[in-house]
């Protein structure tokens, strides 16, 4: 600050001192931007344990109140019935089943004592009902998005909801077909041998706890999905064009055979019969004691295979994931 003529005058930013200052504080927003971004990744990442926390916890009180871990349902062309009650003859999968156990009950009951084309159409309002339960907040925001397929019990729709998590069908992965085309004639469809599956969650599954004799704290019960980030919107990745509450398919059951190895979202990578996550580190996922861990992407194979599998009475270290 200097005086001329007794007044004062304040001496003015050069062009260069100013380039410099906006050059330090582009520095500093430089290096805090990626804290920043971890932050809010590390609280994305959070929430989605604790969806899945929700959803297993739904799983386990679903097995107190039925005896056994929700059914896989019938196929990818029938979505729930409320009146075809919660095991081997509910044509829906596990996320449709744990709907009262979420605090869903009302979503679960839509159609219930209606006739055939009233469900139909009630049918298909539920599955465009978006639940953020369903959806890992790193990978997209919960909505109705396009499908690729249609169901013997719901009206035809462009669109339904999706879901970013997956129950454990263990090693053993059934080709998937269309089912029965009636309630009816399920009762002398030809299903296949129950025998041959070892994870928690298949065809008209209805495994209890002690089939689980690996015990519950070495078992998969449910975790994140696997999908390519190209597909996120637009459904036209196969592990996820169904859509979510429906029977079994790839869209909400993955397997843990090796040739299924989990992987991180990447672009251009197919894998829609495997657990993967949007997340940097590992995959959530939750076990049939009800707890839950990261499993890193960088495990060994052969513990994660064995994870799947409920019955082979081999010894997994757990420490390795």
């Amino acid at each position: 600050m200097s005086k001329l003529n007794g007044k004062k005058r304040w001496r003015a930013f050069t062009l260069v001192e100013l380039l410099v200052v906006i050059a330090i504080i582009a520095i500093l927003v430089s290096l805090l931007l990626p804290a920043v971004q971890s932050a809010r990744e590390a609280a994305r990442r959070i929430q989605c344990m604790n969806q899945l926390r929700q959803l297993g916890l739904g799983m386990l009180t679903h097995h107190d109140a039925h005896r056994h871990f929700p059914t896989g349902g019938w196929s990818q062309r029938w979505t729930g019935d409320p009146d075809q009650g919660f095991d081997e003859d509910q044509p829906a999968g596990w996320d449709y089943n744990i709907l009262p156990f979420i605090e869903e009950l009302a979503l679960y009951e839509l159609g219930a004592g209606a006739d055939r084309q009233e469900k139909r159409r009630l049918a298909k309002e539920r599955l465009q009902i978006p639940l953020s339960i369903f959806h890992c907040p790193s990978r997209r925001e919960p909505g109705v998005r396009p499908m690729q397929n249609w169901f013997y019990n719901a009206e035809p729709m462009e669109g339904n909801v999706k879901t970013d998590y997956a129950a454990n069908g263990g090693t053993e992965r059934l080709a998937l077909n269309n089912g029965p085309a009636t309630i009816e004639r399920a009762a002398t469809y030809n299903w296949p041998d129950q025998d041959r599956f070892n994870g928690i969650v298949h065809i008209r599954s209805t495994v209890r706890v002690r089939h689980v004799t690996d015990g519950a704290t070495k078992t998969l019960l449910l975790g994140e999905k696997y999908l390519n980030p190209n597909f996120y919107q637009n459904s036209q990745d196969h592990g996820d064009d169904d859509g979510a509450m429906i029977g079994l398919n790839f869209d909400s059951v993955r397997w843990t055979a090796r040739q299924f190895a989990p992987k991180k979202d990447q672009r251009g990578i197919v894998n829609h019969s495997g657990f993967g996550s949007s997340h940097p580190a590992g995959w959530n996922a939750v076990l049939c004691d009800g707890s839950s861990r990261v499993v890193n992407y960088d495990a060994a194979i052969e513990p994660i295979e064995q994870l799947g599998i409920r019955n082979d009475d081999q010894v997994i270290d757990m420490t390795s994931f």
